[in-house]
């Protein structure tokens, strides 16, 4: 017979069967990412990770379900069908809402662990604030998505499905005492005050108790897509307030003096806050022979130009191409940090020699987008008389890139629409991001015929999804080695076009460097990319640093070149400038966060998720020793002296120097404006 305790009954029903969906998505986390070394080596730390996961899982349930389970206690102590029924309407919808809220956060949260190898985080956003008419045309091209859309359908009807049959209104309707309810409230209450908490023990279960093993992996099999969403929301939240302040949240809450101080390794404590900003300038030494003759300079952000992939290069395996001789004649260092690891993040990172502030909108999308900087890569080559160009093979619309550059103040901002006219072009030249990087490459060639010393930024696009080439574009050899073979858990079909997009861009990038080396030889080029890719294999724990590394290439006329390099050098986005500026320039003010990486005795590459020294690396709140080849011990060690403060002082001067210039740029605006 139907009663009260029914409503009771179905939220419970509701919570189990919630409860399995999580478990489920776990086991296939475990299966469709792990490699059967992991699984077969370490199954008491899977089994561990499997328990904790299910307690994270409990939270999330108890605050989803709180608010219907004290509906239903304020719904009881009114006793009457009506009431009982309108507990059962209310269990239906929240089932069904429930339902499809977590399912679309577990399976987006599963799709962006794919290509990124983390659970959902700051990059998300970039769904939405990317073009993502683009992301979805790509998304079409590369996975089936009819065949996915159909399983979402028959979800949507088992849902309803079961809904139906799980919360079913009273025909008859037997009245229970308050009384004999009560011990039932106060027992599922604690239950349910337990559970939010995580058990009953003195700490709260916090996602830092995630982190207990020494695979990566396996940390990551604890933790569930829609804590970390709510932990990314609440970071975004944060740092987009007008009030946000970094160094407060990293520890400097006396004064900005504090952070400087640990930044240059000064007691700078008494010197005024106004005054700090000037520390920053540094000055490139007199070269007569540079005023008079100029070269021209060129950078390249390519997209997707991971480093990881490089250590399984060979003749069977040819992702390089010609630009492997380009690697052997001149200075390449095949593991650097980028600014972030998104392009986004690099591409304004490097463009403006400021750390990426993890957390915090990008610049070209806050309320910097219009805040010319000093610190501009090409400021130092524009007041010495460049013409400076920002060329991109996608449109300028995307990410606010175009007026943001504008605003930078380079001299001319092209995008896929200027190119298409330039070289007229017609047919397919291309995919939803942009031209194919021959393109690009060409109408570069054509700005530097010029008597005009030019400083050239680039963004690349084809190695990007959906991974098109031109039909006339000839693959050379791309035959897995067999230790890369082994690991590749997944869409292997995808994997291959991606390695043949890859081997395309690598190849026209280096036509180009040999067209510039014949025709313009006094040229200075740097190529590096953007990010890794991530996706198609789980990563060991010692390569959490190979992970998130990209080549870094340099060509210069020989007389700039300098005597010799470490390839194994750390550097990362924030350094190459620097490294431009002093052999480029003579006698020139430069603002940099970044040092020359060719006279660096004390290095330190800083990214979103790494810090790197020579000593080890700084990953996730823990400190590793290198090993060889730049992988590091799967053990964490005792604390690198210095590096998390430097991490710390670092992020925390770029963030006062944009708020120290966006404040005084708007109060001379405010004196500027007539009365």
């Amino acid at each position: 017979m139907k009663n009260e305790f029914s409503g009771l009954i179905n939220l419970f029903k509701n919570y189990l069967f919630y409860l399995f969906i999580f478990f489920i998505t776990r086991l296939f986390f475990l299966f469709y990412f792990g490699t059967p070394e992991i699984i077969d080596e370490r199954s008491d730390e899977i089994l561990k990770a499997l328990f904790l996961g299910a307690r994270y899982d409990v939270i999330v349930l108890s605050y989803l379900f709180l608010p219907l389970y004290l509906i239903w206690i304020f719904l009881n102590l009114l006793p009457f069908k009506s009431v009982f029924n309108f507990s059962v309407l209310l269990n239906q919808i929240w089932f069904i809402f429930a339902g499809i809220v977590i399912i679309t956060v577990v399976v987006a949260d599963l799709a962006f662990y794919s290509f990124f190898q983390d659970h959902i985080n700051i990059l998300f956003f970039g769904f939405f604030e990317d073009d993502t008419a683009a992301i979805l045309e790509s998304i079409w091209k590369d996975y089936p998505v009819v065949p996915m859309a159909g399983g979402v359908l028959v979800y949507l009807y088992l849902l309803v499905f079961s809904t139906r049959r799980l919360f079913i209104r009273a025909k008859k309707f037997k009245r229970i005492s308050n009384l004999k309810k009560l011990p039932l409230v106060i027992i599922s209450l604690g239950l349910f005050i337990g559970a939010i908490r995580g058990g009953y023990g003195e700490f709260v279960l916090s996602p830092k108790f995630a982190d207990f093993s020494s695979s990566e992996f396996i940390n990551q099999l604890s933790r569930n897509g829609v804590m970390a969403l709510e932990q990314t929301y609440q970071m975004r939240k944060e740092t987009t307030s007008l009030n946000f302040n970094l160094a407060n949240q990293l520890g400097y809450r006396k004064s900005i003096q504090d952070a400087f101080s640990d930044y240059l390794g000064l007691d700078l404590s008494r010197t005024p806050e106004n005054e700090l900003i000037n520390l920053l300038w540094r000055k490139t030494t007199v070269n007569e022979k540079l005023e008079n003759n100029k070269p021209h300079v060129i950078v390249i952000l390519m997209e997707s130009f991971g480093s990881f992939w490089l250590q399984y290069q060979n003749d069977q395996f040819d992702l390089l191409g010609n630009l492997k001789e380009h690697f052997d004649q001149d200075i390449y260092i095949p593991y650097t940090l980028p600014a972030d690891n998104g392009t986004i993040g690099s591409l304004v990172g490097l463009a403006t020699n400021i750390p990426h502030r993890r957390g915090a909108r990008f610049l070209s999308e806050s309320r910097y987008l219009d805040l010319a900087l000093e610190s501009g890569a090409h400021i130092p080559f524009q007041r010495r008389g460049y013409e400076t160009h920002f060329l991109y093979g996608g449109k300028l619309s995307w990410r606010n890139i175009g007026r943001y550059f504008r605003r930078q103040g380079y001299d001319s901002v092209e995008g896929e629409n200027a190119l298409k006219g330039a070289l007229s072009l017609q047919g397919k030249i291309g995919n939803e991001w942009g031209v194919y990087d021959e393109f690009l490459f060409d109408y570069a060639l054509k700005k530097l015929d010029s008597n005009t010393p030019q400083f050239m930024f680039m963004l690349s696009t084809s190695n990007h999804p959906p991974f098109e080439v031109p039909a006339t574009y000839k693959t050379t050899k791309l035959n897995l080695p067999p230790e890369l073979d082994l690991r590749v858990n997944r869409e292997r079909e995808l994997l291959n076009e991606r390695f043949t997009a890859y081997q395309y861009a690598n190849q026209k990038l280096a036509e180009f460097i040999s067209s510039i080396k014949e025709k313009y030889p006094n040229t200075i080029i740097a190529v590096t990319g953007d990010h890794n890719f991530f996706s198609f294999l789980t990563y060991e724990s010692d390569e959490a640093y190979l992970k998130y590394t990209v080549p870094l290439y340099f060509y210069f006329p020989e007389k700039l070149k300098p005597k010799k390099y470490d390839p194994l050098q750390i550097a990362g986005h924030e350094d190459i400038m620097t490294t431009i500026y002093n052999r480029a320039l003579s006698d020139t003010k430069f603002l940099s966060f970044g040092e020359d990486i060719f006279a660096s005795n004390n290095p330190i590459a800083i990214n979103g998720t790494v810090v790197a020294t020579k000593k080890g690396i700084w990953y996730k709140n823990k400190y590793y020793s290198w090993t060889n080849e730049r992988r590091v011990s799967p053990e964490p060690i005792s604390e690198i002296q210095d590096l998390g403060l430097r991490y710390r002082s670092t992020l925390s001067v770029a963030d006062f120097y944009l708020r120290y210039t966006f404040n005084q740029k708007r109060a001379d605006s405010n004196r500027d404006r007539p009365e």
